[in-house]
């Protein structure tokens, strides 16, 4: 049985800045552990802060992709209606 774990915008962001931290490990190696959950606003906020994401990493567009894709790709992007009908 999986643990299941929320994963905060902000911890998605570290991950980006830092992928070698333990929390970056954690989310890119752990997914047999653990089911992630992130909000579906996630992706609208890497879009709207992708210039900073670029220029704080030195990545190129792809591999700043690839990164986003590694620490989001086994995450289950909750809405915001799913999440209030389940408080």
């Amino acid at each position: 049985m999986k643990i299941k774990v929320v994963i905060d915008t902000n911890i998605i962001f570290s991950a980006i800045l830092n992928p070698e931290s333990r929390i970056g490990k954690i989310i890119i190696n752990s997914t047999h552990h653990f089911q992630f959950y992130t909000c579906d606003f996630l992706k609208t906020e890497l879009l709207k802060h992708r210039d900073k994401l670029l220029k704080f990493t030195k990545l190129n567009p792809q591999g700043l992709d690839e990164l986003e894709f590694l620490l989001t790709k086994k995450s289950l992007l909750l809405t915001k209606t799913y999440c209030l009908k389940k408080l």
